[in-house]
């Protein structure tokens, strides 16, 4: 059976994909127009998790 969870990275690995995937976001989008879901989904965590690694 096949897990569904994600492999725990390290922080500043995680952090930084989150970074990653805002500035992408950000340069698709106006800044207005992207929201913490949107960086979540992109980087395939819950938004609670972007909030672990950003307070």
């Amino acid at each position: 059976m096949e897990s569904k969870t994600q492999e725990r990275k390290p922080a500043e690995v995680r952090r930084f994909e989150i970074l990653v995937a805002a500035r992408k976001l950000f340069t698709e989008r106006d800044y207005h127009h992207v929201s913490m879901d949107d960086v979540a989904k992109k980087v395939g965590i819950s938004k609670a998790g972007v909030y672990l690694y950003f307070r």
